[in-house]
């Protein structure tokens, strides 16, 4: 029970850590709805508490709870006289009326929230990567009480994917700190959190653009996908990459179609660099996001003004320099990736392996046509693709299909480079990066439903 209730602490403290952060990225914005703030706060709280922890091994400070807060007890004080002087901004966000339909879909949610949960917790790691990749190192971590890149270079310990950011084995790390020693069970309760996390900004992102019904049928329609749920329970980095850059390419939306508000952009700055934090394929994510930032400032050119070009000049700074940083530092300590690097990223290569595509785009169609895993998410997207192939690509809805797009092409080329044997490679890792962009097509779905029954006349919210 002591346990359970230090858990919830260190839950707690990372919330406020994030609620400080946020505070100076949205103000006392109160179009941000209170579980949305809460939700934020917890991701980039742990975010901002991971990245201090890389910090303190570069300067050779031992991790310790007390260590990790003390720059935020001035930041925290100083914080608090800010905000008592700064006057909240922005149209309050008024809760919806409730029907027994709405009801339903909040349980159905609920349930699924709480058999992650169950799910999570019902027994200790077990997964072959949540241990390998993640769970090991954070002990090590936990122990030696800094990041010990020595070890991680060292060929004779052969320690899995050294490469790999940090988030994840951090978070965990950090939890055992408030624990008071390593829990391979009650550490998992990280995991159904950014489920939580995910499902609250999703709703709530959702709903400033299409109304409070069809965000909520969105987000069960989310909540309900099999493979989604099984990912926020097992200690993989891919669930909290999909909520990282998942996130952060929704309010990159919201700036572009609901507000062209910076906050929004810089929000998703911060989310997008979180996702190059959590897992390699990050990077490549925080390319499509750059890439669709670029597209839209030359196809909305004459409508834009002097600020929004600086923003998004700023979004793509931000996330390129972070991304250069990590990267370049890996490098300096002997690190690279296995799958590309030096000898693999090769453009001869890549055309020696087309013979990959039609094995590629196979074991795509597997995916779309697989229930099993996907509901008929996937199969839905590319059927209303084709079905409203204009409405698809008319006005601010390109930039969400061409994001997916993109997912798949990147996703799809990558394998072009990969030395692994491609039939195992498509086995162990083919559904896990289509989890990446999930929330994206989840997104597009309930995007296109409003896009297509405004059309008709018939929206009902």
């Amino acid at each position: 029970m002591i346990a359970i209730i230090q858990l919830i602490v260190s839950f707690l403290v990372s919330m406020a850590i994030g609620w400080n952060i946020l505070f100076w990225l949205i103000r006392r914005d109160r179009s941000f709805a209170l579980p949305e703030k809460l939700a934020l706060s917890y991701i980039i709280g742990l975010g901002a508490i991971t990245l201090e922890m890389l910090v303190y091994s570069l300067l050779k400070i031992k991790f310790s709870i007390g260590a990790v807060l003390l720059p935020w007890l001035f930041i925290v004080s100083a914080n608090f006289f800010v905000i008592r002087k700064t006057a909240p901004t922005g149209k309050e966000i008024t809760k919806s009326k409730k029907n027994l339909f709405d009801n339903l879909l909040l349980a159905g949610i609920s349930f699924q929230v709480l058999y992650a949960f169950f799910k999570a917790l019902v027994k200790p790691e077990d997964s072959f990567d949540a241990i390998g990749n993640f769970a090991f190192k954070a002990k090590m971590f936990f122990e030696s009480g800094r990041i010990p890149f020595e070890l991680l270079v060292n060929k004779s310990i052969d320690i899995q994917h050294g490469d790999y950011p940090l988030f994840i084995p951090l978070s965990e790390a950090w939890t055992y700190m408030f624990i008071g020693g390593w829990n391979d069970l009650l550490v998992k309760a990280l995991f159904p959190m950014f489920f939580i996390a995910l499902l609250v900004i999703f709703y709530f992102a959702l709903r400033r653009l299409i109304g409070a019904r069809l965000a909520l049928v969105s987000t069960f329609f989310l909540a309900a996908i099999p493979h989604f749920l099984n990912y926020a329970a097992i200690g993989y980095a891919d669930f909290a990459l999909a909520m990282f850059y998942s996130l952060s390419f929704l309010y990159l939306f919201l700036w572009i179609a609901y507000k062209r508000e910076n906050k929004y952009l810089l929000l998703a700055a911060v989310l997008t660099i979180l996702s190059v934090w959590t897992k390699n394929e990050g990077a490549l994510l925080s390319l499509i996001s750059i890439s669709i930032l670029i597209l839209f400032a030359i196809f909305e050119r004459r409508e834009m003004a002097g600020n929004e070009i600086r923003g998004i000049a700023c979004f793509c700074a931000a996330v390129i320099l972070a991304g250069a940083l990590w990267f370049t530092f890996i490098h300096s300590v002997g690190l690279s990736n296995e799958f590309i690097n030096k000898d693999t990223f090769k453009v001869p290569l890549a055309i020696k392996n087309l013979g990959r595509i039609p094995l590629i785009l196979n074991d795509y169609q597997k995916h779309i046509f697989g229930p099993k895993k996907w509901n008929i998410s996937l199969l839905v997207f590319f059927a209303g693709l084709i079905m409203y192939f204009k409405t698809a690509f008319k006005g601010y809805a390109k930039y969400i299909t061409l994001s997916i797009l993109f997912a798949f092409l990147g996703y799809g080329v990558f394998y072009l480079f990969t030395p692994l044997e491609i039939h195992y490679h498509l086995q162990t890792s083919g559904s896990r990066v289509l989890l990446h962009f999930l929330p994206v097509v989840v997104f597009w779905i309930g995007y296109m439903a409003k896009e297509i029954l405004d059309a008709e006349g018939n929206i009902h919210r």
